[in-house]
């Protein structure tokens, strides 16, 4: 049921936003699953959900969106804030540059497909989507691309 209710969510704000307009394209949501954290647990390693070739920029138009809602209790994400780097990030780059958001229950976090994150620490349920055009199949949807570990 809350895949369902979330997929419905995703939509409408994918209506409010005209991100399909921007897009020139119709979106679906592309995944739509549950994910749990156990206490203790440690932060998940900076990656992409969708296949990227370059960081995102301010000028240009995101394919893909991701959401993330919290399901039980707050959580947070971390992710790498746009115009830090002009290159994919390694692994290490990830972890010095990256900034931690609080979402709150009864909040949902959109973020760009394009922008590396990872979960944090925080347990609980939260659901995750990703909201994009059925252009998207070919970034490898259901993977999960890990950083590069070759920069510093």
């Amino acid at each position: 049921m809350w895949c369902q209710l979330g997929a419905s969510i995703a939509m409408n704000i994918s209506a409010d936003t005209d991100l399909a307009l921007a897009a020139s394209e119709s979106l679906s949501v592309l995944e739509n699953s549950i994910l749990r954290t156990e206490p203790g647990a440690t932060n998940q390693i900076g990656h992409f959900d969708l296949q990227v070739m370059s960081p995102p920029t301010a000028d240009s138009v995101p394919v893909a969106i991701i959401m993330l809602t919290p399901l039980d209790r707050n959580t947070s994400l971390r992710i790498l804030p746009m115009d830090l780097l002009d290159h994919i990030p390694s692994i290490s780059e990830f972890e010095r540059l990256c900034v931690t958001v609080d979402v709150r229950v009864g909040q949902s976090l959109l973020m760009r497909y394009d922008m590396a994150h990872s979960g944090s620490s925080s347990p609980g349920l939260r659901l995750h989507s990703v909201l994009g055009p059925s252009s998207c199949t070919h970034h490898q949807l259901g993977s999960t691309f890990v950083l590069g570990r070759g920069r510093s």
